[in-house]
């Protein structure tokens, strides 16, 4: 009984020490999860190992000592096709093999061998997270080598991740450069539905920005020089910010073909605000091939209306003359001689309703006369890749015949700002280039517009 006292004044001092021992007589296991560290001058990301391999723990700026934590997330999923055309998913999450890792220097590797897509065929997954020396950002890239020869590999979700808040997440910021831009103020609350953009597309850019009120950046792109499709989900759910990056094989019908990501996913932390982020994302940009034609003003490959032009304004406008009179009053406000209007609403339906069956509103013609007379340009948004699913042309032309579709087969609809139904249609067949392109013409010989905004 005294040893039994003594013992128990021990433990309850000791207590851990006390279980360890009795885990370590007892044979229990515990298995503590694998940590990785991979790190350079400006930045240190630690990794962990769930069940299911590797998974992003954090990341610390290094000259500010501020830590951006992740909920642990499978960072791939696979989809194939097999040859009856099924599809199947694979993610992270279903692969019981933990893989391997590796560091050498700057370089992470992941690798999961052997994951069956089915009984008798398998696949491996590789990702490489590079860290290189002096850079502000790590490169993340993935590979799919698959073994069949009945399935094709269609796409590949990588990375995905779960940014938790930076702090007082009233302070925190998510900027998405869709169309002009969108800044979405504690996103974890705020970013609601689920975004889902493409690059190329109405993202403009291929950065995103998630900072704080005291100028800590988490610093999220690719870095893709030659426009491949790709598309970005982001949504705010159960207090953190979900980013996915969807990346499509090049040729999903070839068979055996293994995916190789032909860019990188760049994370890292920047200081400042969404203009430090632009800035930074610029210095990569007008390094490549969209750039090699040089600034409009010196280029001779643009128009002289852009050249000429000192503001670049866009007008929702359906009333007569609210256009020229809104353009007059910026340019004396402003000081400029000549302004590129970019119009919405020139025609006579709702704003996004019944493409391509729109009329023009009788008031344009004459705007525009009065618009280019005091030397402006005049482009009309036009919408030339989907047909409204209940329009009487949508029917009589069986335009379901010339409709794009996903990788189901399924018609590809999308919700306007309307509520109309559209369905995107395939713009390289022949009726529909004629279509739109004689739509396009009829409205600029009737207006005597200077071109098209598509």
């Amino acid at each position: 009984m005294l040893i039994l006292s003594k013992l128990r004044q021990y433990t309850m001092k000791r207590g851990i020490v006390f279980v360890i021992i009795w885990a370590l007589v007892m044979n229990i296991g515990f298995v503590a999860a694998e940590e990785y560290t991979l790190s350079n001058s400006n930045i240190e990301l630690k990794f962990n190992e769930g069940n299911h391999g590797l998974m992003l723990q954090s990341l610390r700026n290094k000259q500010t000592n501020f830590l951006f934590t992740f909920k642990e997330n499978p960072l791939w999923e696979v989809t194939v096709r097999t040859d009856s055309g099924d599809l199947q998913r694979i993610s992270q999450d279903d692969v019981s093999d933990k893989g391997n890792v590796a560091i050498a220097g700057s370089m992470l590797t992941a690798k999961w061998e052997d994951i069956k897509a089915d009984e008798k065929n398998t696949f491996t997954v590789e990702v490489t997270i590079n860290a290189e020396s002096g850079k502000k950002v790590s490169a993340w890239d993935i590979k799919v080598t698959p073994s069949f020869t009945t399935h094709s590999v269609i796409e590949v979700k990588f990375p995905q991740l779960l940014l938790n808040p930076l702090g007082n997440k009233d302070d925190d910021i998510f900027i998405v450069p869709y169309f002009g831009g969108y800044g979405f103020v504690n996103p974890t609350n705020s970013l609601s539905p689920a975004m889902e953009v493409a690059y190329p597309g109405l993202l403009s850019m291929q950065f995103t920005s998630y900072y704080d009120g005291s100028g800590n950046i988490l610093y999220l792109a690719t870095n893709d020089n030659k426009g491949f499709h790709k598309e970005y989900k982001f949504l705010g759910r159960n207090n953190v910010v979900q980013w996915e990056l969807t990346n499509f094989a090049s040729d999903a019908f070839s068979k055996t073909k293994e995916y190789e990501m032909p860019y990188s996913f760049l994370l890292g932390s920047l200081n400042g605000d969404w203009f430090d982020a632009a800035q930074y994302y610029r210095a990569w940009a007008i390094q490549q091939p969209w750039m090699s034609r040089g600034k409009w003003r010196i280029s001779n490959q643009f128009s002289d209306k852009l050249k000429e032009a000192d503001i670049l304004a866009t007008y929702q406008a359906e009333e007569d003359g609210t256009v020229p009179r809104g353009v007059k009053k910026w340019k004396e406000f402003l000081g400029i001689d000549k302004v590129l209007v970019v119009w919405y609403n020139w025609h006579t339906n709702d704003f996004d309703s019944d493409w391509p069956n729109y009329g023009v509103d009788p008031h344009v013609a004459g705007d525009v006369q009065e618009l280019q007379s005091e030397g402006d340009s005049v482009i009309f948004y036009n919408y030339i890749n989907v047909w409204e699913k209940d329009s009487q042309s949508y029917i009589d032309n069986h335009i379901e015949n010339y409709a794009a579709r996903d990788i189901n087969g399924n018609l590809i609809i999308e919700n306007l700002i309307s509520g109309d139904e559209v369905v995107t249609v395939n713009p390289i067949n022949q009726f529909i280039t004629n279509y739109f392109v004689g739509r396009a013409d009829e409205m600029v010989t009737e207006t005597q517009g200077n071109g098209l905004y598509l």
